[in-house]
This record gives structure tokens, sequence and C-alpha cells, in this order.
């Protein structure tokens, strides 16, 4: 106990000298560790041959440092693309020269992803529109599987049901007259009787509703 007492008397009467102490020790152990962490990296380096790329868009040659991990793309060349997002005129244009470039490959690869993903492409399809129109408004996937179990996954207009029909979602007032992309102004419909209401502000949610009352 007395020990510790003095102990501490002792720090608190040398405390810049304690400091200045343990600061020369951290940065010993810090240039220590440096040392054996550059020396692990230089024998890395050694033992493995170095990896050569290709830029994709310049068609530079060199080692893998020069390029960011995982890209096809020289560090120089992607920091001219980066600093192009900035331009949205000049973006749109490479966007457009790379897609005719990569035409073929970027179909076929839409179309696998439209194929594997419908409803998530249903989506796209339907925010896209609403933008074009500038109604405004759009609803989510989960929004809509909570309307379709709101009716009984059913169509308002024939009452025949999923699994035997495939239900799309309808705009009540359509987007031609004005008609906005929220969920409030959607109804379950299948394809067959969606077509015969066309641009038609049939509200068929009031008839399922004086049904079940």
């Amino acid at each position: 106990m007395v020990v510790s007492e003095y102990k501490k008397k002792w720090v608190e009467e040398h405390r810049e000298q304690v400091n200045a102490t343990a600061r020369r020790n951290q940065k010993a152990a810090r240039d220590k560790n440096k040392e054996v962490k550059e020396e692990q990296i230089r024998m890395a380096k050694e033992d493995e041959p170095i990896q050569i790329k290709i830029c994709s868009s310049c068609g530079y040659i060199g080692p893998e440092k020069d390029f960011r991990f995982g890209a096809t793309q020289c560090m120089i060349c992607r920091n001219i693309r980066r600093k192009d997002w900035r331009d949205p005129d000049k973006q749109s244009v490479i966007n457009r020269v790379y897609y005719q470039e990569n035409k073929e490959r970027i179909d076929v690869k839409n179309k696998e992803w439209q194929k594997a993903n419908p409803e998530a492409f249903a989506e796209y399809k339907r925010r896209r529109r609403m933008r074009k129109s500038g109604n405004g408004g759009s609803f989510t996937r989960q929004e809509w599987q909570a309307l379709k179990a709101q009716y009984n996954y059913s169509c308002l207009c024939c009452s025949k049901r999923e699994l035997e029909i495939k239900l799309e979602a309808d705009h009540v007032i359509p987007v031609s007259k004005g008609g906005n992309g929220f969920i409030t102004n959607i109804q379950p419909l299948c394809g067959p009787c969606n077509n015969s209401k066309h641009i038609k502000e049939t509200d068929y949610r009031l008839t399922y509703q004086a049904m079940e009352v």
C-alpha cells in the first residue's frame, strides 16, 4: 500500500518525464511494426510474379498496382471518368457510345436480368413511365404485394385469382389522363381485363367493396 502511494506520488512529480518515455516507447514500437510490415510486403512481392493488366479504355499495359482493385481501367482513365460523371451531358454521350460499342452483350445481359427478376423489371418500367409522364408518384414491390393480398390475389374485374392469371398494376385514373403512380391509384387486374379497360376511368375497387358488404 505504501509502495503504491509512493509510486503514484513519484509519477505525478515526474509527469513530463513519464510521458516523454511513453512517447519514445510508442514510436519505437510503431517503427518496428512498420519495418516488419514492409519486410513482409517485400517478401510477398518477391515470391509472387508481377500481375499484368490491360486497360479496357486506353489499352495501357502495366502492373496491377496501376489499376484499382477489381477494375478494368487504369487509374488515369478512372480519374477522367470520375470527372466526366460530374458533367451529365458529357456522361450521357459516353453512355450512348459505350452502349453502341457493346450493344449485343448489354442486350443479352439485360434480357437475362429481366427474365430472372420480373417484378423488379415491372417496377422499373412503372417508374420510368411515371417519370416520363411527369405525373409523379410510385409504389414499391412491398406495397404492390400488400395490395394484392388485400383483394385476395384476385382480379377485381373478372374475379380470377393468381396462378390461374397474372395480375397487373392498373391505374384507376390512366396516366394519359393525368393519373399519378401512387398505390392509391392502383388496382390489380389481369392482363385481358386491363387491356379491355384501356383508358377508361373504371374503379373496380368500389364493386369489390360492395360485394364484400
